[in-house]
């Protein structure tokens, strides 16, 4: 192949505004038809490298909603528990009716279904099997846009490297074979960028590094780059970001506190007139606050949104920088060198989820 033209300026869609697919693993039929080297490429990662993906993904996602039903479950019935025991606290007595009973039954009921649900999810390591499946088929994809970027993928024939599918296929099979145990040592790994070298570049033709660069745009930046846009959105509704939420309900279960201990103080009787009423309210306010707050801390967790809304935000600007500097890319090692970067901070930022999921309880 000719060498690059050095004054050539590869031409790109920003990706946003790009027609990107939701899956960068699943190819349109105009790409797989390319009668050019990279439709080659990518006729083989769907014959070689797609079965395991979709094998290794919808284990993932089975495991992944097994682990948030239970999160939420325990985050329901727990808090359940919590708020009927003190509504049946507050009714003892006061209440000449079945009602005390029914909610004492009803607790009870809340306590046992919640024992039930934590021990399942103590035995049942639903939360290391999903992370270890959504480990796999990250790596797998990763894998596909390794090969993509690197240069020697795309050096003629007989130029001296050895062919690239054979490190492809056992890269296949190391994933394949990562267990739970794995899981530890894998996010201990450090990832860094594999810079192309300027020998691999000099043999690629300016109308295959267009073509290359234009598919890596549209199929890979454009998708993550509107994932992580979506991610760091949607993490955190409105009303709970305030940094002032926590310590106000802290603050709040305090009031309820001294509110009941003033009027004990006045030696008040806690079931007779408005007072009274008060006095149990504020002390009921105290318990449930904490309950409510933790029940709901509990059910968000199970869509990991607190962990992961931050790093959203900081790969969606480093992938928009990348295709920037794509768009002004002139030559073969400029573009290698950015595309490299671009798998670089995907590739950490798959570590990073790794370390950040690890280091999580699975209850929230």
């Amino acid at each position: 192949m000719a060498a690059a033209d050095a004054r050539s300026r590869v031409v790109l869609t920003p990706p946003e505004a790009a027609a990107a697919p939701t899956d960068e693993m699943l190819d349109a039929e105009r790409d797989l038809a390319r009668p050019t080297p990279l439709g080659a490429y990518l006729r083989f990662c769907r014959a070689e490298l797609l079965p395991s993906f979709e094998k290794a993904d919808r284990k993932a996602l089975a495991d992944q909603r097994r682990h948030r039903a239970l999160v939420r479950w325990i985050a329901f019935a727990g808090t359940g528990a919590v708020l009927f025991a003190l509504a049946q606290s507050a009714v003892q007595g006061r209440v000449e009716s079945p009602l005390p009973f029914v909610l004492l039954l009803i607790e009870g009921t809340a306590v046992v279904l919640t024992g039930l649900l934590v021990a399942a999810g103590l035995f049942s390591y639903r939360q290391q099997k999903w992370l270890l499946g959504r480990y796999r088929a990250e790596r797998l994809r990763l894998l596909k846009f390794k090969f993509l970027v690197d240069p020697r993928t795309w050096m003629p024939p007989g130029a001296g490297e050895p062919d690239w599918r054979q490190r492809f296929g056992r890269e296949i099979a190391e994933i394949g074979a990562l267990r739970q145990e794995d899981l530890t040592a894998m996010s201990q790994r450090g990832e860094i960028p594999a810079l192309p070298s300027p020998t691999a570049c000099a043999g690629i033709a300016a109308e295959r590094l267009s073509e290359l660069v234009a598919y890596y745009d549209e199929r890979r930046l454009g998708v993550q780059v509107a994932y992580f846009r979506r991610a760091a959105e949607g993490a955190t509704p409105k009303p709970f970001q305030s940094s002032r939420l926590v310590p106000t309900v802290f603050f709040l279960s305090v009031l309820g506190v001294l509110i009941h201990l003033a009027l004990e103080i006045a030696s008040l009787d806690p079931r007779k007139g408005f007072l009274g009423v008060v006095g149990l309210g504020s002390i009921a306010l105290a318990a449930m606050l904490p309950a409510l707050w933790k029940g709901f801390r509990a059910y968000r967790s199970a869509n990991e949104l607190p962990r992961n809304a931050s790093r959203s935000v900081a790969r969606h600007a480093s992938l928009t920088q990348i295709s920037g500097r794509l768009r002004e890319a002139r030559d073969a090692i400029t573009v290698f060198t950015d595309l490299a970067f671009s798998e670089y901070i995907l590739a950490s930022d798959q570590q990073e989820w790794l370390r950040l999921m690890l280091g999580a309880k699975w209850y929230g």
